[in-house]
């Protein structure tokens, strides 16, 4: 478990609105999910908390 963020300033195309209401979704259910992120040389304070920006989230695979 880490710190993370979304990024602000959606360089990379994703949608801060429909990531945060995934975030809320799965964490509400107890849902493990794989996140997907890059990792920036540094944090801005208008774009970031952390260094570790999320582009993705998707529910993990269950093995059957």
């Amino acid at each position: 478990v880490w710190d993370f963020s979304l990024d602000n300033s959606r360089k990379h195309g994703e949608s801060i609105e429909e990531l945060s209401h995934k975030l809320d979704q799965y964490q509400r259910s107890g849902t493990k999910v794989n996140v997907n992120y890059i990792q920036q040389g540094m944090t801005w304070p208008w774009r970031s908390g952390t260094t570790y920006l999320v582009q993705s989230i998707e529910p993990m695979k269950t093995k059957e």
